[in-house]
């Protein structure tokens, strides 16, 4: 009995994991990357989508995008040119996103140990 409970475990569905293309048939999470690569340009890296909608957990009224941003840099006039964008994407109830260049990405692990942890298992990559 108790190995058949063990192995029940093993058992279980896995939930898909989104794809880019799932994600970004979401229209506000398109429109919000695409103003991003509008809006930064060439400064704009990457932008992964992580958490419960890049695992396959998303639900439509309770759930959340989880973003990065990757940036060439974080200089104050990159971000003055990002900031209206981003408060708009939080106004509309959404967590601000992380943002990173690839050296902090690196710095980083000690920092955010549950959010690079998340980005190792589990990552969509909509923009880079």
């Amino acid at each position: 009995m108790e190995a058949a409970q063990g192995g029940a475990s093993r058992d279980l569905p896995r939930r898909k994991m989104m794809n880019a293309s799932e994600a970004m048939a979401h229209p506000e999470l398109k429109q919000f990357v695409e103003s991003l690569t509008k809006v930064a340009g060439e400064k704009l890296l990457s932008v992964v989508l992580y958490g419960s909608a890049a695992r396959g957990d998303f639900h439509e009224k309770t759930s959340d995008f989880n973003l990065i941003l990757v940036l060439e840099d974080l200089r104050p006039a990159t971000l003055e040119e990002l900031s209206p964008l981003l408060r708009r994407w939080i106004k509309k109830g959404h967590p601000s996103p992380r943002l990173f260049t690839p050296s902090l990405i690196n710095e980083s692990a000690d920092v955010f140990p549950m959010e690079m942890l998340d980005l190792q298992n589990c990552r969509v990559v909509l923009f880079g």
